[in-house]
């Protein structure tokens, strides 16, 4: 199975029973494998109990990170309760405030008043809705906050994330997208 990943490059994947194993890793121009990924040519399964749901038929996950500049893409695969999940996590560190679209799902304008973080305008694409919400933690002892701004998009068993946060005067944006795949049509 080839998955596109964003625009950082391309993946493919085998299901051997319950292990995943890594066919290859392809990053498109301007981007990097993070180097422990571009190494393997089996992805190593997860033993962590953490990292393990309740099903005992569960395998673990394999994860291939590709880099650029001050930008990550991770694209995960795991197998959860017999089915593929699949999850693609965007991020990116020290950008400015602006309008970003988050996948398939819509877009997000995120301001900033000073040292205040805004959520100014969610639009959803047709068939996506979303929640959002606000969070600030303080810490008195070292003078320090930290705000976030989280939104889910959510169509039909498809799921995206999006979370901005401000710390110490620096924006970071994260996004991730997970869904199901279809194992007999992929």
């Amino acid at each position: 199975m080839k998955f596109t990943v964003r625009d950082a490059g391309e993946v493919e994947i085998r299901r051997e029973g319950d292990q995943l194993i890594l066919v290859e890793a392809q990053p498109n121009a301007g981007w990097n494998l993070e180097e422990d990924d571009a190494n393997e040519e089996e992805a190593e399964l997860d033993d962590e109990p953490e990292a393990k749901s309740e099903n005992e038929d569960d395998g673990g996950e394999l994860v291939v990170t590709f880099v650029r500049e001050d930008q990550e893409v991770e694209f995960e695969a795991e197998i959860v309760d017999g089915r593929l999940l699949i999850e693609i996590e965007e991020s990116w560190h020290g950008v400015e405030p602006g309008t970003f679209t988050v996948g398939e799902a819509g877009t997000i304008e995120i301001r900033r008043d000073g040292e205040r973080l805004i959520l100014a305008g969610v639009i959803a694409n047709d068939g996506w809705d979303f929640e959002a919400e606000r969070e600030v933690e303080e810490n008195i002892d070292e003078g320090s906050s930290e705000q976030e701004i989280e939104v889910t998009f959510t169509s039909g068993d498809r799921k995206v994330e999006f979370e901005a946060t401000l710390e110490d005067g620096e924006l970071e944006i994260e996004f991730e997208t997970k869904w199901y795949v279809d194992e007999e049509s992929a």
